[in-house]
């Protein structure tokens, strides 16, 4: 019973480990994106997104506002699980 319950620990803390270094990979190059756009954009705010429909594909949304636009319009970066840009704005 007790190797049952460590053996559970550690898998979750390998699991939450490589959900974290996904989405730090993830923001990096998010942040990449944003550093390349030439207006001003605020702070990125990022959600872990799952898609449904032909393929499955889980990735991380990166919003953030334009800092000129009085519509809200925002700036979404949509970054696979491993770190690659899927769509910018």
């Amino acid at each position: 019973m007790k190797k049952t319950i460590i053996y559970s620990i550690i898998i979750l803390i390998i699991v939450l480990s490589l959900f974290g270094a996904s989405f730090f990979i993830s923001q990096q190059a998010a942040e990449k994106v944003k550093e390349n756009y030439t207006g001003e954009v605020s702070k990125l705010k990022g959600q872990l997104i799952l898609f449904k429909g032909e393929k499955f594909s889980p990735c991380w949304v990166f919003k953030g506002e334009y800092a000129n636009q009085m519509t809200g319009a925002t700036f979404d970066v949509y970054v696979s699980l491993l770190g690659t840009v899927k769509k910018g704005p």
